[in-house]
């Protein structure tokens, strides 16, 4: 083609679509743009280009419907880099350089060096060389550019049938208190000898998933039980993908369980959907429902959730094929194997199973046993589980660990014998065998738990996860930190001295999405806060404010009318509600606030208060001012509800954290008197007794072990 090569640039995201033309034009080329598939295939056929940087996520039929169309109608050999801003996977960037056609993949943020030096290769100018390149591009989406959008991963069409495939060798994995230390994966060739196909129990799920991580499967798992079918998709040993018929998973259902729809805004987008015929989660992010990265996001951590989620069945049979891949419109997420089983020990993994295997290894030593396939594990646990995972030192008996924990007894459970199942911590009969292992304490190798975040990160989301939970009850005055006679000056040094305190930058480059929204409403909050206040009449009107609603609410109570009553009492029900999902789902921040607002609507409710202080304590369990809060919350719930056996377990949990083992005791005791059937009370009053009568002979003068010290 005679002239200057063509380029075309795919990109919603404003500012990042001008920086790549000016960077290509800067270059002597000829740029055109697009901010979504159609105008990409349209300015194509129009213009023929020579080089697409197209990214993954625009508005349409996404990037690699893009780039796959454009190779097939392209009558010359174009070139495509596909870019993406969502985390790469192993199967995202298979599924854009082999079935989409594209001859480079990128992740961002990149930088600009690499895309100059991959596009004028793929141009064949390697020869050009520019005299000066900025490399200083953002790649993240400002807050207010067009939304993405995300193709989701649950509606699902017929459920395909998964052929028998020849056996495929995996090699059987042994129990976790037979498990000598993991040797390195395999290489990707490894093959094993689990049957294609047959059924299984609980233990034997393990079995199969722990095969398939280790050696390094691609291809497809399918699972029938009682609830339904899944089909999980893996690239290397991952899980990538996941299918399921159980109504529960699909994407609108999950969103609603969670708190972050509504019902009446799933029944729209559904209806839509079936009209349109265009994708839930396509129209979840047109709709400005949520956007592309927290759509995105959410997608990801279902991914891990639905594979979980097996480990909740009791029995079911399973189906190999190695040679079916995932869906080519498919978007995929990695699910890390240690992600996948220790959210399956937290959530899932039936607490009595639990509980029976723990009565028989109790009085056995837990040592750590390094396992490279698992070294990533120290990213999905809390700096409470950490500590608990670094008491390990060889010596102590599974018992002394959880009773010297102050992480909840079945929490520390369900960690133990998740770490047990990635070969990560073993166990063995007598102290005496694990003295290798004592000198060295189970945090100092490489496969314990190294911390994802410093100490002072750790912190920093407790104090950004405080606020986020306080500050709709605050004044300005309150956000601030001042009083109503402080200076100008005084509130604009207030004002900067909160915002760096609570800067999103202090949350470290990997801090999760969620806790990165909540400090950035807590900086907007502060924002508003030092607006009203830094501007004399506005203060003095806002101070006005603040005592004329205060006596408005308690003048205005008696004169209330019973429409207005049943108004409150309405939206009390519907806050809670979404509460109490917001709570199944782990979703604590959001469960908060709901019950914060169920109490506004009605003050009086012992429910709308306990589940409160148990969704603050949920939510920040290492702050000690939060679970003064809640333990606060629990009792005078139970004092407007004596019998309430639920109450009764949560401020039990609570005392336990903040080492009131004697009162959880009679907690527990309580509630065995209230409800003598209850097994999961009978086994907490077992747990907490064995700490008290530890403390009790420590208190003696003896050791852990009985010695006189």
């Amino acid at each position: 083609m005679a002239g200057k090569k063509t380029i075309l640039v795919v990109e919603n995201a404003v500012d990042d679509r001008t920086a790549l033309v000016e960077l290509f034009s800067g270059l002597g080329y000829d740029v055109d743009e697009a901010a979504q598939s159609d105008e990409a295939l349209r300015l194509f056929r129009a213009r023929n280009h020579d080089l697409i940087v197209v990214e993954i996520i625009i508005p349409g039929v996404g990037g690699l419907s893009v780039c796959k169309q454009i190779k097939q109608m392209a009558t010359y050999d174009v070139k495509v880099i596909v870019t993406s801003k969502l985390q790469q996977s192993p199967g995202m960037q298979k599924s854009a350089m082999e079935r989409s056609l594209a001859d480079v993949f990128l992740q961002k943020p990149f930088e600009m060096g690499t895309l100059i030096e991959k596009a004028l290769d793929l141009l064949g100018d390697s020869d050009r060389a520019p005299a000066a390149i900025d490399t200083g591009v953002e790649n993240d989406d400002a807050e207010d550019d067009e939304p993405d959008d995300v193709v989701d991963d649950d509606d699902l069409g017929d459920f395909e049938d998964v052929p028998a495939p020849p056996r495929n060798e995996v090699p059987p994995v042994a129990s976790p208190s037979e498990r000598p230390p993991a040797a390195a994966p395999p290489a990707k060739s490894a093959k094993a000898n689990i049957a294609p196909e047959g059924e299984f129990d609980l233990r034997r799920l393990g079995e199969i998933l722990g095969g398939l991580f280790a050696s390094r499967f691609t291809g497809a798992l399918r699972v029938d039980g009682e609830a339904g079918t899944k089909q999980i998709f893996f690239s290397d040993g991952t899980p990538i993908y996941v299918q399921s018929n159980i109504r529960s998973e699909s994407l609108g259902r999950l969103l609603v369980a969670d708190g972050l729809l509504s019902e009446e805004d799933y029944g729209k987008i559904l209806a839509e959907s079936a009209e349109t015929g265009d994708r839930l989660g396509s129209l979840l992010v047109r709709r400005r429902l949520m956007s592309s990265e927290d759509l995105a996001s959410y997608l990801a951590e279902q991914t891990a959730v639905k594979v979980a989620e097996l480990y909740a069945w009791d029995k079911g049979r399973y189906r190999l094929a190695p040679e079916v891949a995932y869906p080519a419109e498919a978007a995929t997420f990695d699910a890390p194997p240690a992600k996948v089983l220790l959210t399956a020990y937290r959530r899932f993994y039936p607490a009595g199973s639990l509980d029976a295997r723990f009565q028989k290894d109790k009085n056995l030593v837990l040592v750590s046993t390094p396992n490279e396939a698992y070294r990533d594990a120290g990213e999905y646990v809390t700096a409470e589980e950490q500590k608990l995972l670094y008491a390990i030192n060889g010596a102590l008996t599974f018992a002394d660990v959880i009773a010297g924990s102050s992480t909840g007894t079945m929490e520390g459970i369900r960690l133990i014998y998740g770490y047990l199942e990635m070969g990560l911590l073993g166990l063995v009969s007598e102290p005496s065998k694990a003295k290798a292992s004592a000198a060295e304490p189970a945090g100092a190798f490489a496969q314990r738990p190294t911390p994802a975040r410093d100490v002072d990160e750790i912190n920093q989301v407790a104090l950004v996860d405080e606020m986020a939970v306080r500050m709709d009850t605050l004044s300005h005055f309150e956000m601030l930190g001042v009083d109503e006679s402080a200076s100008e000056q005084e509130i604009n040094e207030a004002y900067r001295r909160q915002l760096k305190r609570f800067a999103p930058e202090r949350l470290g480059f990997d801090a999760r999405p969620g806790v990165v929204r909540r400090a950035k409403n807590v900086v907007r909050r502060l924002a508003t806060a030092h607006e009203v206040l830094a501007d004399g009449p506005s203060r003095r009107e806002y101070i006005k404010s603040l005592r004329r609603n205060a006596g408005r609410v308690v003048a205005a109570a008696d004169d209330e009318d019973a429409r207005k009553a049943r108004k409150k009492v309405m939206s009390a029900e519907s806050a809670g509600q979404k509460g109490e999902m917001a709570m199944k789902r782990g979703r604590y921040a959001y469960a908060v606030d709901s019950f914060t607002r169920a109490i506004e609507a009605n003050p009086k409710s012992a429910e709308y208060q306990a589940r409160l202080g148990w969704a603050i304590y949920k939510l920040v369990t290492e702050a000690r001012p939060s679970l003064e809060e809640a333990k606060s919350k629990l009792s005078r719930a139970i004092l407007m509800a004596e019998d309430n056996v639920e109450y009764r377990m949560w401020l039990a949990q609570v005392l336990k954290d903040l080492g009131d083992d004697e009162g959880a005791l009679k907690q527990y005791l309580k509630v065995q008197e209230l409800d003598p059937r209850n097994e999961e009370a009978v086994r907490q009053a077992r747990y907490t007794n064995m700490a008290v009568e530890k403390k009790r002979e420590a208190e003696k003068g003896r050791s852990l072990f009985g010695f006189k010290k």
